[in-house]
């Protein structure tokens, strides 16, 4: 069974009303249950205002006595009955109940007013932390994203700024031959680029056998002459400059 039917059988509880098994039920229920703990003391503070409400009734309004008439009277004198006094008495005993009545709806809604505007001034500071929280989280995530993009644009700007020089051709000076190289320019991210690419030829001793200079290419042929001063025997060494 729900807290809502257990509710609704405090007050018959309160006034014996229940057989014996639905009592001891709604008492195991109670034990158990801190919201419905809260009702049976509610339903039990009004239950004691009722009770000082009748009490209060029977101090004002005595209970009413017919007199009895003398012995030795034998004439009954016929009289007007004014009802008046009567219905001010049943007034009178209503007022009592219908005060306790709006006694106990005060005391039930009171606290509860004053524990929604508590609620409300709790939850207030809560709301604008949560508030300023989402704030900041969502400046933090833009400020992320905005590093993310300056650190991409970054690595592409260096990338995009160093130079890498790829070359084809024979591994080594073939006098009389055709030593033609393929030369090609590219930034880091394989993109071709134009450059001032040099290419020279050293013998053993560091001597320069050729140079020549190329600018505004990103792919180029560079071709050695076939009777450099250079003995087939001899070492030698190809470089290519780009800048």
């Amino acid at each position: 069974m729900t807290c809502d039917h257990y509710r609704d059988l405090l007050w018959d509880d309160l006034y014996g009303l229940l057989e014996a098994g639905e009592s001891e039920a709604l008492r195991g229920h109670v034990a158990s249950c801190p919201t419905c703990q809260i009702e049976l003391q509610k339903a039990e503070t009004g239950q004691r205002l009722l009770s000082k409400a009748a009490r209060l009734d029977e101090i004002l309004i005595p209970p009413f006595t017919m007199p009895v008439p003398a012995a030795e009277t034998a004439t009954v004198p016929i009289t007007t009955v004014n009802h008046q006094p009567a219905l001010a008495r049943r007034r009178l005993r209503v007022l009592p109940w219908l005060a306790a009545a709006a006694a106990a709806l005060v005391l039930i809604l009171l606290p509860y007013g004053f524990y929604q505007h508590g609620l409300a001034q709790r939850e207030a500071p809560y709301r604008s932390s949560e508030r300023e929280l989402q704030t900041v989280l969502a400046e933090r995530q833009t400020a992320k994203q905005q590093a993310d993009d300056d650190l991409k644009a970054a690595e592409a700007a260096a990338r995009a700024g160093q130079l890498r020089v790829q070359v084809l051709g024979p591994p080594a000076y073939q006098p009389g031959a055709l030593n033609q190289y393929h030369v090609q320019a590219t930034n880091l991210s394989g993109a071709g680029v134009h450059a001032t690419v040099r290419a020279r030829l050293l013998d053993d001793k560091k001597r320069v056998l050729f140079e020549e200079k190329f600018t505004d290419h990103s792919q180029l042929v560079v071709t050695l002459p076939s009777a450099l001063p250079l003995a087939p025997s001899a070492a030698a060494r190809l470089e290519f400059i780009a800048t």
